[in-house]
């Protein structure tokens, strides 16, 4: 149990940067996340808050960040979240993930959004409540590939009619397209 608190999950401080950007190129194998943070960090819906760091000592071991995104309905657009992406250094043996996501989603929740949407593997993500988009009457807004699309209710009945189309930032399709051609 020692071990465990010795890794801290906080808000990502500008001094983090580059341990960030390694640790997502060394979770991946490529650049594409790492930059996508980059640009993330300057665009106008970018929350500071909703950037979160695993550090242990004085480096950096995990991070998450939280980006606002639309669900296109007939009644008009409903805010949610995505959560993209999630990165741990592969050496890392403590459960840093996953106090990563719960960290993040108390802090959303905190903060009163209604719905995270994740692309991920459905058997990492179900154990802290996300479901296929399916069962809740969603569409991505282009083709997912690398994962499922799942989204989690922060709130009872959050998205309790609310049928539509997930729209991702071009930032995000950008990513996607790369990876996926």
């Amino acid at each position: 149990m020692g071990k465990r608190s010795a890794v801290v999950i906080r808000p990502e401080k500008p001094q983090d940067y580059a341990g960030v950007h390694e640790i997502n190129r060394l979770a991946f194998r490529r650049e594409n996340e790492a930059r996508l943070i980059e640009n993330l960090r300057v665009s106008p819906g970018y929350i500071p808050e909703l950037s979160i760091v695993a550090v242990g000592g004085k480096n950096v071991v995990g991070h998450v960040i939280f980006y606002p995104i639309g669900i296109e309905t007939p009644a008009g657009e409903f805010p949610a979240l995505l959560m993209a992406p999630l990165a741990v250094r592969p050496s890392q043996k403590e459960d840093v993930g996953d106090r990563l996501v719960t960290q993040g989603i108390r802090e959303c929740r905190r903060m009163g959004y209604g719905c995270i949407v994740v692309i991920g593997t459905p058997s990492y993500y179900t154990r802290f409540g996300f479901v296929s988009v399916q069962w809740l009457g969603l569409r991505p807004s282009f083709r997912v590939s690398g994962g499922d699309l799942m989204a989690l209710e922060l709130m009872p009945y959050a998205l309790e009619g609310i049928k539509g189309t997930v729209k991702f930032p071009p930032v995000f399709a950008d990513l996607w397209e790369a990876v996926t051609l």
